[in-house]
């Protein structure tokens, strides 16, 4: 689990723009860790799958209160 909190507060204090490259990072994590369960059924790999989502939500609500959405 990720402290969904600790992740808004630093989101908040970003631009849109360093919000939105964060959610791309995290895509690119995300898809990684996918690779990996391709070939193997790694409990890690779950995981960061789970924390990956979780932090993209916090950072897509983020981005849009930004964008008054």
């Amino acid at each position: 689990m990720i402290d969904k909190q600790k992740v808004a507060e630093i989101a908040s204090q970003m631009s849109s723009q360093e919000i939105l490259e964060e959610i791309n990072y995290w895509n690119d994590s995300t898809k990684y860790w996918q690779e990996v369960l391709n070939y193997a059924d790694l409990s890690i790999a779950k995981d960061a799958i789970a924390n990956n989502l979780e932090t993209k939500e916090v950072l897509s609500q983020e981005l849009c209160k930004k964008l008054d959405v």
